[in-house]
């Protein structure tokens, strides 16, 4: 394992802030480890001030998705999504009880929120792991997912080995993108 250590100015280097008198330098270390299998970062802290407060604001803002409903845009995180659709070459996002168009392609967003739990589970959706409360197999080879909200959707039989794959992934301690 190889340890880099360095001092940087958060404003200065992530949000591109003046340098302002009295803001403290925070200490990164930075470890190679080829034996790990999923990548992760830590965040220690004495007190949460200005500066932690706008690196977790910094870093929860980079991963928010934006959607449009009814000409208005809202900013959401994609782990709040149940699934995403796709109908008639447009995709939506499906949250607890709203319904938002998204940006992209069903691939590309497949491809881009795999490794927070998004799989293919049919032809026009992408399902988020994380919400589903209960799985039961249906008598012609497909499997009803039960999620968090109330709603069922369908696991096509096409689609069941990888996303069998991916779920057990998750249950061993994390997903492989």
């Amino acid at each position: 394992m190889e340890l880099f250590t360095y001092s940087y100015c958060f404003y200065d280097l992530v949000i591109g802030m003046a340098i302002k008198e009295g803001i403290r330098l925070l200490k990164v270390n930075q470890y190679y480890d080829p034996s790990l299998k999923q990548n992760r970062v830590d965040i220690y802290y004495g007190e949460k001030d200005k500066e932690i407060s706008a690196l977790f604001t910094f870093l929860e803002e980079k991963h928010k998705m934006v959607g449009t409903f009814e000409g208005k845009e809202k900013r959401f995180s994609p782990y709040d999504v149940f699934y995403f659709e796709a109908i008639e070459k447009k995709c939506f996002a499906y949250l607890e009880k709203e319904v938002y168009q998204v940006e992209g392609s069903l691939q590309s967003l497949e491809e881009q929120y795999a490794c927070i739990g998004f799989v293919r589970i049919n032809k026009s959706m992408v399902l988020n792991i994380l919400k589903i409360d209960e799985l039961k197999a249906c008598i012609n080879m497909k499997t009803q997912a039960f999620l968090e909200n109330g709603e069922v959707v369908i696991i096509n039989r096409s689609y069941k080995k990888s996303f069998a794959k991916r779920l057990l992934e998750f249950k061993q301690g994390g997903l492989a993108v």
